[in-house]
Formats: structure tokens, C-alpha cells, sequence
């Protein structure tokens, strides 16, 4: 009897206890365990922030049911801190990048990804640096490691002076961080004290971290689930051995080229745009895999680019088939938009001029005249044609234009004339040679002139 009064006592102070902290308390319910936080009452500043990073999993408390909201962070911590709430892909490499945080240790992974986002201490006798990962990470640390884990640099913030003239204590802000504490500030993603002072080098406390990190995962471009933009297209050279790959991104976004970084920078319509260079030194193809990171997601599109050298355009616009004179010209069009073109007809060359326009005239040979035409381009492609022109003898023509029939003279003058197109012409009359003052040469070979 006596045990089962204890038993009802006991059940009845919980009873009663509860709802006198219950206004004080925070419930995350997830997998079937409740966590309490008995330190963060309903009108804690950071109580949403402490909620809903709790139920990503990204915080926890002490395992006695508070959370010390308003305990230090330490590097190691932040660092946890930071590739949960960005979802960023963790990092286990064969050795470690800092002298005092081993494999063995709990946030090795963690701080592997954060050592690009993160400042480290170098070792002024060589080797690795140092992490500190035990020490409380400072407001400045916080705001660069922010500003880079967005994919942002210093080259993003409208004025990189901007946090050393607005805070009273602006000047003690590291001059090798001042560019992204002040793009931190512009942004929005840290604040200063009321007293007009940033405190660069004072440490954050365990709600203010929640709240900086729910603040710049919002702030960013894109969410983690949505897919990241990136684009890529081929442009040429005019002679088509340089391909240049146009890159664009959205803010924040590192891009690399067949895994070489290429650097990209506001193109001022709110994308961000960047180049890569590949010069062929042969005829053929090259596959180039653009990739693009940002905060623990990437992207990746493959282009092709080219090489291929054309032969050039002949034409040929002036070329008779069939001729009854000995001599003819022929004429034409070599171009290339790419290379200077050189023309051959027979092996022996031919005037082009800048436009590609050539002409040539020739005498042929009785019968057939086969030509071979051969145009090429600096690169060395060449194109060939060939046309026959068949020259066709005729006689030579003769006009009597003075020629009595009837006379009563015993002394006459007979008279005409006498020509041919392609040779030189002799006259008799009845068997006896007759001068003509006009006599061609007879060319018996075909001749280009």
C-alpha cells in the first residue's frame, strides 16, 4: 500500500511540474526521440533558428536537456556547423591538410571541407599548418567562412572597405579579410553591436551561430535542392584552331574546365560569365567536361569542339566546250573564308586577286584541250576540277570583191580578200603565189598569255 502512495505522489508532482516549464521548453520530435531544450524559453531571440536547425539535425544539445545557447563555438564546431547547414559533401583524404587535426579525430571530416572557407595558421617553420580547432572561432573568421562557403570571393562586395569605415573598430579588422567581412555586412549575413563596433575578434556564441548560418543558407542564390545554373557554347577563330568556351554560371559558383579552374566574373545582367581557351594543333575533335560547385552541389556539361579545314570554292564561270576560235579565255572565282587561296591551271599559276576573281586566257590545239584546275588554302586543303574544250578547225575565208566577167580590156585588177580566225592564210590563183598584205603567224602550239 505504501509503495503503490509513493507511486501516485511521484506521478502526480510530474503532472504538476510540467506545465510550469513547459512555456520554457523547445520539443523537436523526430525518429521516434524527443529532445528538450529547457534553456531556450519561448521568447529566446534564436528560439526558431535553434528549432529548426535542431530538426535538420545540424545542432544538438548538451544530452542533459539544454542547449547553452549562449555558450562559445569553437573552429571545429562552426565547422560542423557549416557543411550541415550547407549540405556539403564531406572529405576524408590519406592525410590530413592541418598539423593538429588527425584522422582520428571527430571533425577531421568536417574540417577538411571547411579548409578552403576557413582560416588557417601557417607554420613559420615549414610543414603543415595549424587549425586551432579547440579555439572559439571569431566574428571574422565566421564571416569570411560564410562568404566563401556561398561560392562568393572578394571581388563579389561592392566596396571591399565598406566594414573598415563603418565600424568604429573597422581599422582592426584583418586586412587580408576586410573584403569579405565587408561583403558579410553587405549582405546582410553578420551584423555589428549596437555600440557601433564589429569585435573582429570576439567569439559567437552558440545561438548567434545558428543564426548567422540560417541567414546566409537563406541568402543564398540558390537552395541546396535546386539544381545549379550552368551553360556552355563553342565559338571559333576565323581559321578555326582556336575554340573558346563561354561559360555562364549564377553567382558564387566555381567552375573548372576539364578540371583546370577558369575564373568568372559579373557580366552585369545578374549571371555570371567566365572563358576557356583551346587552341588545336591538328585537324580533329576535343570533348571539354565544364563543371560548376557550389555549396556542396555541382553541375556538369560536356561540349565538343572542332577542327575540321575546308577545301576552297572554285568556280568556274567562263570555260566553252566547244570553239571554233584558236584562242579563249577562261575565267572564275576561288575563295575560302577562312585562308588565302593559291589557283594552278596545267601546274602553273594563276593571278587571284583579293575578292578571288582570276582569269587567263590561252591558245589551243586542234581537238581536244584538256585543262586542270587546282585551287588550295594556306592550310593545305586543296580542291581539283577539270574541263575540255574542243577546238574545231574551219577553213579560211576568201571574198573576191573585184572580178570582171565581161571586159573589153585586155588588162584587169581582180581583188579581195582573205582570213582566217586562228592561222595565217597564203593565196594562189591559177597556181601562182599572190601577196596579202596581212599575214598571221601560224601557232602551232597552245600557249597561255
Amino acid at each position: 500500500m505504501k509503495k503503490c502512495i509513493c507511486v501516485l505522489m511521484a506521478l502526480v508532482v510530474a503532472l504538476t511540474a510540467l506545465p510550469a516549464f513547459a512555456d520554457n521548453v523547445s520539443q523537436i520530435i523526430g525518429d521516434g526521440n524527443v529532445v528538450v531544450f529547457v534553456d531556450v524559453p519561448q521568447n529566446h531571440w534564436a528560439r526558431n533558428d535553434i528549432e529548426y536547425f535542431a530538426s535538420r539535425g545540424i545542432v544538438s544539445g548538451n544530452g542533459d536537456g539544454t542547449f547553452s545557447p549562449d555558450g562559445g563555438v569553437t573552429r571545429e564546431q562552426f565547422c560542423k556547423m557549416l557543411v550541415l547547414a550547407f549540405n556539403a559533401a564531406l572529405e576524408t583524404p590519406n592525410s590530413p591538410s592541418f598539423s593538429d587535426v588527425d584522422e582520428n579525430s571527430w571533425s577531421y571530416a568536417y574540417v577538411e571541407v571547411c579548409k578552403d572557407f576557413m582560416t588557417g595558421y601557417a607554420n613559420p617553420f615549414g610543414g603543415l599548418p595549424a587549425f586551432h580547432p579547440t579555439e572559439y572561432a571569431t566574428r571574422e573568421d565566421i564571416a569570411v567562412a560564410l562568404v566563401r562557403m556561398m561560392g562568393l570571393t572578394e571581388k563579389d562586395a561592392n566596396n571591399p572597405n565598406y566594414a573598415a569605415r563603418a565600424f568604429d573598430d573597422g581599422g582592426s579588422i584583418s586586412p587580408a579579410l576586410l573584403p569579405y567581412v565587408s561583403l558579410a555586412c553587405e549582405r546582410g549575413l553578420i551584423n555589428g553591436y549596437p555600440d557601433g563596433t564589429f569585435g573582429p575578434y570576439r567569439g559567437i556564441t552558440r545561438a548567434e551561430a545558428v543564426s548567422l548560418l540560417n541567414r546566409a543558407t537563406k541568402s543564398a542564390v540558390s537552395t541546396i535542392n535546386s539544381e545549379l545554373e550552368l551553360s556552355a557554347s563553342v565559338s571559333y577563330s576565323k581559321d578555326g584552331k582556336t575554340a573558346t568556351i563561354h561559360i555562364e554560371t549564377e553567382e558564387g559558383a566555381s567552375v573548372a574546365v576539364n578540371g583546370e579552374s577558369v575564373s568568372v566574373s559579373n557580366n552585369g545582367y545578374g549571371k555570371y560569365e567566365g572563358a576557356y581557351v583551346y587552341t588545336f594543333d591538328d585537324e580533329g575533335k576535343m570533348d571539354f567536361e565544364v563543371r560548376a560547385t557550389k555549396q556542396g552541389k555541382s553541375k556538369t556539361v560536356e561540349v565538343t569542339a572542332k577542327y575540321e579545314i575546308s577545301a576552297p570554292v572554285l568556280t568556274i564561270t567562263q570555260c566553252p566546250t566547244n570553239v571554233s576560235t584558236k584562242e579563249i579565255t577562261i575565267s572564275g572565282k576561288a575563295t575560302d573564308e577562312k585562308y588565302d587561296v593559291s589557283l594552278t591551271i596545267d601546274g602553273e599559276s594563276v593571278y587571284v586577286s583579293s575578292s578571288g576573281s582570276w582569269s587567263q586566257s590561252y591558245i589551243l590545239n586542234e581537238g581536244e584541250n584538256k585543262f586542270v584546275f587546282v585551287a588550295t588554302n594556306t592550310a593545305g586543303k586543296t580542291v581539283t576540277e577539270e574541263r575540255t574544250v574542243t577546238f574545231s578547225v574551219g577553213g579560211p575565208k576568201l571574198t573576191i570583191t573585184q572580178c570582171p566577167t565581161n571586159v573589153t580590156t585586155k588588162e584587169i585588177t581582180i581583188s579581195g580578200k582573205v582570213s582566217d580566225d586562228n592561222y595565217g592564210v597564203s593565196l594562189t590563183i591559177n597556181e601562182e603565189s599572190v601577196w596579202i598584205n596581212v599575214n598571221k603567224v601560224d601557232k602551232k602550239e597552245r600557249k597561255k598569255y
